[in-house]
C-alpha cells in the first residue's frame, strides 16, 4: 500500500509542478484514482 500512496503523491506533484492542473484539480484527480483502487480491491476480496 505504501507504494500506491507514494505513486499517487508523485503523480499529483508532477501534475501540480507541471502547471497543467491547479492544486485542487490535482488533488481531485488523485483522490478519484485512490477511490477507484479501493473499489477494485473490495471487488477482488
Amino acid at each position: 500500500m505504501k507504494m500506491i500512496q507514494s505513486a499517487m503523491l508523485q503523480q499529483a506533484l508532477k501534475l501540480i509542478l507541471s502547471g497543467k492542473l491547479s492544486h485542487s484539480r490535482a488533488v481531485e484527480y488523485s483522490t478519484k484514482e485512490a477511490d477507484e483502487y479501493v473499489q477494485k480491491l473490495e471487488k477482488a476480496a
